[in-house]
């Protein structure tokens, strides 16, 4: 439990930092990567608690996988936002604390699970 303490923990941070990166962009008239970023990252924070409220090991494996994917789809639109602009303080701080994130999912005591799931979403 102590590990998904952490791992909401660091969602709410990722949460705050993917929102400067978000005005940033607006403020520089990139409005749809900005959409894209808040869009990509608003199941991340859902799954997440789903996990949190999970009453089956199963059901905390599914959530804790579409907590993952949705964070690799955010990872590519920062990763996008890294290429069009040289240097993003803002950015590198969402990415660095993206990884970490996902790192924590990833070695959730579930990977096993999870990874099974994730096989079976990408097959259907």
């Amino acid at each position: 439990m102590k590990e998904l303490e952490s791992i909401i923990e660091n969602s709410f941070v990722l949460s705050g930092r993917i929102f400067t990166l978000f005005c940033q962009l607006a403020k520089e008239n990139n409005s749809d990567m900005a959409a894209k970023i808040m869009k990509s990252n608003m199941p991340i924070r859902k799954y997440i608690d789903y996990a949190a409220a999970s009453a089956t090991k199963s059901e905390y494996s599914e959530h804790v996988a579409k907590a993952l994917q949705n964070a690799v789809t955010l990872r590519y639109w920062l990763k996008c936002i890294q290429m069009k602009n040289i240097v993003c303080p803002a950015c590198e701080e969402c990415v660095e604390t993206l990884n970490h994130l996902i790192n924590q999912l990833i070695s959730c005591g579930m990977r096993q699970d999870v990874t099974k799931v994730l096989l079976q979403t990408q097959l259907n």
